[in-house]
């Protein structure tokens, strides 16, 4: 077993080429590596999709973390780019064309599907509000009335147990 050297000691017998790869920029987020599963010749006649920012947001996921998984297992490759100020989003689909047509069919069902999803909580927010808000009228027009005198509850009193003596 060879002695332990401290990180500073480290450090200074890398290779100092190693110091121009760490210093440099971090990659553009839009280079990928091709994955060892895709083809290259598939890389040819993309085909492109546009949808709503929001929608692309709803089915690819917050900062678009679900799409290597939608990747692996459709076995197509997917770009999500935002256009027109943020309010479009593009998508280009890489892959033979019945992966393409299929994941077309996809993701324009999951946008139909979220659309209306979107419909209908609107819908049931609206009902909410208006029921919310009839209520609140109700209860502000006609205040509680106290019930008569000889009308009020009394809560009931705990019964008491007696025990029967035996003479």
């Amino acid at each position: 077993m060879g002695p332990h050297t401290t990180d500073a000691h480290a450090e200074t017998m890398r290779d100092p080429s190693s110091h121009k790869l760490l210093g440099a920029p971090p990659a553009s987020p839009r280079l990928r590596v091709r994955p060892w599963w895709f083809p290259e010749h598939e890389l040819e006649n993309p085909l492109v999709l546009y949808m709503e920012a929001w929608l692309a947001e709803m089915i690819f996921g917050p900062n678009r973390s679900l799409i290597s998984e939608i990747e692996w297992i459709s076995q197509a490759l997917l770009r999500v780019d935002t256009v027109d100020s943020g309010k479009m989003a593009e998508i280009t689909i890489y892959g033979r064309p019945s992966v393409k047509n299929r994941m077309k069919n996809i993701l324009s069902n999951l946008a139909t599907w979220h659309k209306e999803h979107h419909v209908q909580r609107a819908a049931k927010m609206k009902q909410l509000e208006e029921f919310l808000k009839s209520r609140s009228s109700n209860n502000q027009l006609k205040p509680v009335k106290e019930a008569p005198a000889d009308r009020q509850v009394v809560p009931p009193q705990p019964l008491e147990v007696k025990k029967k003596i035996d003479s």
